[in-house]
């Protein structure tokens, strides 16, 4: 394992949050702002197949989300709605991420997002 060096160095918020056009409510959006790096956790898993392939997932959920929500700006579905399939499965995939990281950083998003 080694700390995340894409997050919460970044954004100086909390490890694991990573903002950006698809999450970012100054945006206009509301998308999950889950790393795809270290999947809210705070850390990195190396070597771990399923790790990498739930890294892979979010990179894509989180591109998908964000088209939607901008085709979804010329529709008459709320952004919420939109998001919220996208953000379900960003949620389940950081407690996918909480049962394989052993030592996640205390008070990481994975660990707030679970609390929700």
């Amino acid at each position: 394992m080694k700390e995340c060096g894409s997050c919460n160095r970044i954004s100086g918020e909390m490890p694991g949050l990573f903002l950006d056009f698809d999450a970012d409510a100054n945006q206009g959006s509301c998308g999950i702002a889950l790393c795809s790096k270290c999947l809210g956790t705070g850390v990195i898993l190396k070597d771990n197949e399923k790790f990498e392939e739930l890294s892979k997932e979010v990179s894509e959920i989180r591109s998908k989300s964000l088209g939607a929500q901008i085709e979804g700006c010329k529709g008459k579905k709320s952004l919420s709605e939109i998001a919220e399939p996208f953000n379900k499965r960003l949620v389940e995939i950081s407690q996918e991420a909480l049962t394989l990281i052993t030592e996640p950083v205390d008070g990481c998003y994975a660990q707030l997002l679970a609390k929700k």
